[in-house]
C-alpha cells in the first residue's frame, strides 16, 4: 500500500489535428493558458506486488490513484481539478 502527496508541473501541450474546431481553440488559447496553473498537488494512493521467478529478477505492479488538491484551472464556470489512474509495471534486478 502506497500514500502520499506529489507534485506535478505544466510542461505544456500538442495538438495533433487541423480540423474545423481548431479555429475556435486557437481563439481561446491564451485565455486558457493564461489561467491553468502551473504546478498542482496532489495525493497517490495505490498499491503493489513484487512476483518472484525462479528468474534472478522480480517482477513489479503498482496501480494508483491520482487526484489533485487544488484547482488547476478556474473561470466564472468552469472549475477543473486533475484526477489520474496510473498502471506500472516494472523489473527489480
Amino acid at each position: 500500500m502506497l500514500a502520499g502527496p506529489y507534485v506535478g508541473f505544466y510542461l505544456g501541450y500538442k495538438r495533433g489535428s487541423n480540423g474545423p474546431n481548431d479555429s475556435i481553440f486557437s481563439n481561446h488559447k491564451d485565455f486558457f493558458l493564461e489561467n491553468f496553473k502551473k504546478v498542482s498537488f496532489g495525493l497517490n494512493l495505490g498499491g503493489g506486488m513484487e512476483i518472484r521467478t525462479s528468474l534472478p529478477v522480480k517482477f513489479l505492479i503498482e496501480a494508483r490513484y491520482c487526484p489533485d488538491l487544488i484547482t488547476t484551472f478556474s473561470s466564472e464556470n468552469v472549475k477543473i481539478k486533475n484526477k489520474s489512474f496510473e498502471i506500472l509495471a516494472g523489473v527489480k534486478f
